[in-house]
């Protein structure tokens, strides 16, 4: 008599009946969402608690190793690390906090070479969780010959939200950020990823082409907007390049024969813009590929850009990749290329302080995700669980202010250091404003008064009092701003150190 059998069935296979004493693997990197989804859709129906439709194949392996472990059973794999941070690894991390995590290594950037994403070791029993997770970070290979002499840190702290090595003071960062932050996905604000066109070369224009194109038809100008490159944003503003974008998106439902000679001119890449993934030889004889196959027209942008409305709006625009951490506002229509992320919603220019701050930017180099370089990927999975403080009308006043001064010291082609030094003063004590108070270095109200008495004075004129009243040397905002790190070293001194 045939019986049917799992694909992978211990029992049949091993003989075994109670599961393997250990497993050890490393399983595949492949996106739920790649082939459109076809992985997706093939494991939605089985049921595995670590699925997640924009997640990652080795979640589900993580599952799959354990559900065939004995009772006290040990895993040991070795995978990518973004599980620890990303939004699509909360459901695996809520899966390891019902079993018995023991282990947790972090290799960092450099440990292998041709890695293009940071990897973690974890050994996790099938067992119920004692609370003995141990964790370390590791940058040398040689490291792991001797994983005895590894310095483990206990991980009492880990949740669902987010796991992360930490020393003792961090720890103690960690846990006031929590009680005074909101994660950024609780906000109105909404994040989208800047505009793939799947051809630049065609789709980036500069001035002179943009006129050629309005002379010969001067509809052009209705399709034709400024555009940002990821390379160009820079803190706080960022001064247009003078790039420009034929915005053909789909969501748009153009037709192109309204708009000759934008046609025209699209005609002369053909056949490469068609969106069919297919082969061609190009003027030089050698095989190229069009865009990827997609149901959108050859003359469309790649992705279909349904948010376009959110451009024209005011607006937080950042590099997505990088290793340095550059928040630029935009009250202006601009448009950015994919390279980028964009944020609308509330509250734009006091969120341009925070997230531009030591202390913001600390939270990032401390839990957004990283390339294998060590480039630091500020997308939305990064920015959602961002605990950013949630002002009253008066907190917010006086960032906005301060916002104000800046932009305009940058318009100036002025320095604006002085300005960039009290917010983040002020945003210290936000978090930090109790233990600011008993060490005698808070600002914000000093802050609010000082500005309150340039309000009546020209944007250029208050500057220049503040700037003259804040470099005074018996200047109390001045001298607490140089006091805090020393007087408050478990939370403003660890965050200078470790951002400096």
């Amino acid at each position: 008599q045939n019986a049917s059998a799992d694909f992978f069935d211990t029992e049949w296979m091993f003989g075994l009946k109670d599961g393997f004493d250990v497993v050890i693997g490393n399983p595949p990197y492949v996106q739920m969402q790649k082939d459109n989804g076809k992985l997706a859709v093939e494991l939605k129906s089985q049921n595995y608690k670590t699925y997640e439709r924009t997640g990652d194949l080795y979640a589900i392996f993580y599952e799959k190793g354990i559900n065939i472990l004995r009772e006290g059973g040990i895993e040991t794999f070795i995978t990518s690390s973004q599980w620890m941070k990303a939004a699509y690894g909360k459901s695996l991390r809520k899966y390891f906090l019902s079993k018995n995590p023991l282990k947790l290594v972090l290799l960092g950037p450099g440990v292998f070479e041709s890695a293009t994403v940071d990897t973690n070791i974890i050994v996790i029993q099938n067992a119920e969780n004692k609370k003995q997770l141990a964790g370390a970070t590791i940058t040398d290979l040689q490291q792991l010959n001797e994983p005895a002499n590894l310095d483990l840190e206990f991980m009492p702290y880990v949740s669902e939200e987010t796991w992360a090595i930490s020393d003792l003071s961090k720890q103690i960062i960690n846990e006031k950020l929590k009680a005074k932050g909101k994660p950024l996905k609780q906000w109105r604000v909404k994040i989208n990823f800047g505009i793939k066109t799947g051809f630049n070369e065609a789709f980036i224009i500069e001035e002179d082409k943009r006129k050629e194109l309005i002379k010969a038809d001067a509809g052009s100008k209705e399709i034709i907007r400024p555009v940002l490159r990821g390379r160009e944003i820079e803190k706080y503003a960022t001064e247009w390049d003078g790039d420009y974008l034929i915005s053909t998106f789909p969501a748009l439902g153009i037709s192109i024969n309204k708009y000759k000679a934008v046609k025209k001119y699209l005609e002369s890449f053909q056949p490469k813009l068609n969106q069919t993934g297919e082969t061609f030889i190009n003027e030089e004889g050698k095989q190229e590929k069009t865009r990827k196959k997609t149901s959108n027209k050859w003359f469309e942008t790649q992705d279909q850009i349904g948010y376009y409305k959110e451009l024209s709006k005011e607006k937080l625009i950042w590099k997505r990749i990088g290793s340095q951490l550059r928040f630029s506002y935009s009250a202006k229509e601009i448009y950015c290329l994919d390279s980028t992320c964009i944020a609308t919603g509330e509250k734009i220019k006091y969120l341009a302080c925070l997230l531009n701050s030591k202390l913001c930017n600390y939270q990032l180099f401390e839990n957004a995700p990283k390339t294998g370089m060590g480039d630091l990927i500020i997308s939305v999975q990064a920015l959602e669980p961002l605990l950013v403080y949630y002002p009253n009308e008066k907190e917010e006043n006086i960032f906005n202010q301060l916002l104000d001064f800046i932009l305009l010291q940058k318009k100036n082609g002025v320095d604006f250091y002085e300005i960039e030094n009290v917010i983040n003063g002020c945003v210290y004590e936000l978090y930090f404003g109790e233990e600011m108070k008993k060490a005698g270095v808070a600002i914000l109200a000093l802050v609010e008064n000082d500005l309150e008495a340039v309000k009546k004075l020209s944007p250029e004129k208050a500057i220049a009092k503040l700037y003259e009243k804040w470099q005074e040397p018996k200047n109390e905002v001045r001298n607490r701003l140089l006091l805090m790190a020393t007087r408050c070293p478990d939370t403003i001194g660890v965050i200078e150190a470790s951002v400096n």
